[in-house]
């Protein structure tokens, strides 16, 4: 009936390339990565749009921790939070939890869970909203106390010093 992919040729090489397609999605292949990087893309709604104000929870950071843990010569696996309960955690020797402010109930039980076996790196404020705020939520779920304060801002770049961002800082050690 016409039209762009109207020609045996093209239809040809369409069909070998979905075959040879087929072909590779039944090979058994498994991951030999010992490195997880944890994201979720519910917690990034409780992050401001405004890179200026969002300090080190930003877009931006969470960009460059991934572009940097993808270059340390190990092989990495990136998942979400939504996916812990569904692949094998058994075997990562080490999980980067970047930005993961929101976790709900089971999934901060599999996070405290990896802790017992896992180097668990957590950036910033991990599991703060589970589900609602409570800096408390950081110690239950990381093992690590922490407190909030204010800081103010330098008169620049349009903004004044009122400007409050929301702060922490370590109190107690890990359990």
């Amino acid at each position: 009936v016409g039209g762009w992919f109207d020609d045996k040729t093209v239809m040809d090489e369409i069909a070998k390339a979905v075959s040879f397609s087929n072909d590779m999605r039944k090979l058994g292949r498994e991951s030999i990565a010992e490195i997880l990087l944890v994201t979720d893309e519910k917690s990034e709604y409780f992050v401001t749009s405004d890179p200026k104000l969002t300090g080190s929870h930003s877009k931006g950071v969470l960009n460059e921790m991934t572009v940097e843990l993808l270059s340390c010569g190990a092989p990495v696996d990136i998942c979400r939070v939504a996916d812990l309960c569904e692949i094998d955690l058994s075997r990562y020797k080490m999980a980067v939890f970047a930005n993961v402010f929101y976790l709900d109930e089971k999934s901060a039980e599999i996070v405290r869970s990896m802790r017992e076996r896992t180097l668990c790196i957590f950036n910033y404020a991990t599991g703060i909203y589970s589900p609602h705020y409570d800096i408390s939520n950081v110690q239950r779920i990381v093992g690590m106390g922490i407190r909030e304060r204010a800081i103010c801002f330098e008169e620049s770049d349009g903004y004044s010093c009122g400007v409050k961002l929301p702060s922490i800082e370590i109190v107690d050690g890990y359990d």
